[in-house]
C-alpha cells in the first residue's frame, strides 16, 4: 500500500525545489499511531521515493526520508505509518501567507 497518492505527488515540488526555512509549505503529513513521530513532506522525488521536510519526534529537525521505509515500518500489533487524511497544507511559520506555526 502506498501512503501517498498521485494527486498529492502532482503538487509537490521536486527535491531542492521548495523555499527552505520559514515559509516552507508542508503538504502531506505522515504519523506513527504507536509513538509520537510525524513527517511533514515539503519536497518529493517520485523516482527515488525520497522526501524532504519537517520531522517531529524525539528531536525536531529538517531532513530527508524514504517513503518505502515509512511504508515498511511496523509497530506493535502490525500497526503501520499512516497518512493524515485530514491534514491541510500549511506553512512552517506564521510569517507572510502562513496560517499555522508548528
Amino acid at each position: 500500500m502506498q501512503i501517498i497518492n498521485n494527486e498529492q505527488i502532482e503538487f509537490l515540488p521536486g527535491l531542492h525545489g521548495a523555499k527552505k526555512g520559514h515559509g516552507t509549505l508542508l503538504q502531506v503529513k505522515f504519523f506513527t499511531p504507536w509513538i509520537y513521530t510525524e513527517w511533514y513532506l515539503a519536497e518529493y522525488d517520485p523516482e527515488t521515493r525520497i522526501g524532504w521536510g519537517w520531522i517531529r519526534g524525539f528531536e525536531d529537525r529538517w531532513g530527508y526520508f524514504n517513503l518505502d521505509e515509512l511504508e515498511n515500518l511496523q509497530g506493535p500489533y502490525g500497526l503501520k505509518v499512516q497518512r493524515d487524511s485530514n491534514f491541510e497544507p500549511m506553512c512552517f511559520s506564521n510569517s507572510g501567507s502562513c496560517r499555522f506555526t508548528l
